[in-house]
């Protein structure tokens, strides 16, 4: 009777803690890329460069970190991944007897993988269509 009470304590505690470690992980990168930079910039500072050189690493290195469609593969990766668990679970597979039960949501990750490639080539085209016109 008291290992279900623990193991419903333990399951809150795990499942309160997981927000709050991945809040404290994106400060902790936040903070250390302004490190990066502030450091980036004191040091083009003392070895002289002018503004727009330094300008231009700034901006290149910025560039770099910048990767905008992040966001779109992992929803799309969790949305297929469980998509897949869903209809697998709607027809009736066991995850602990069948093994094919794990092959829909790996098949439903690779497709929502394809759309989110195929979504981010689509917008890509047209920003660099956008840019070409201006």
């Amino acid at each position: 009777m008291y290992s279900s009470h623990i193991v419903g304590i333990f399951a809150i505690v795990f499942s309160l803690s997981i927000p709050i470690v991945a809040i404290v992980a994106l400060a902790v990168a936040y903070i250390k890329r302004k490190k990066s930079d502030t450091e980036l910039r004191i040091a083009l500072i003392r070895q002289g460069t002018d503004a727009e050189t330094a300008k231009v690493i700034i901006a290149e290195q910025q560039r770099k970190r910048a990767d905008k469609y992040t966001t779109l593969r992992w929803g799309s990766a969790c949305l297929g991944a469980g998509l897949g668990v869903l209809t697998a679970s709607l027809c009736g597979l066991d995850a602990e007897n069948d093994i094919v039960f794990w092959f829909c949501p790996v098949i439903g990750l690779g497709l929502a993988l394809l759309a989110a490639f195929i979504a981010e080539y689509r917008l890509t085209r047209r920003k660099h269509g956008r840019e070409e016109e201006a």
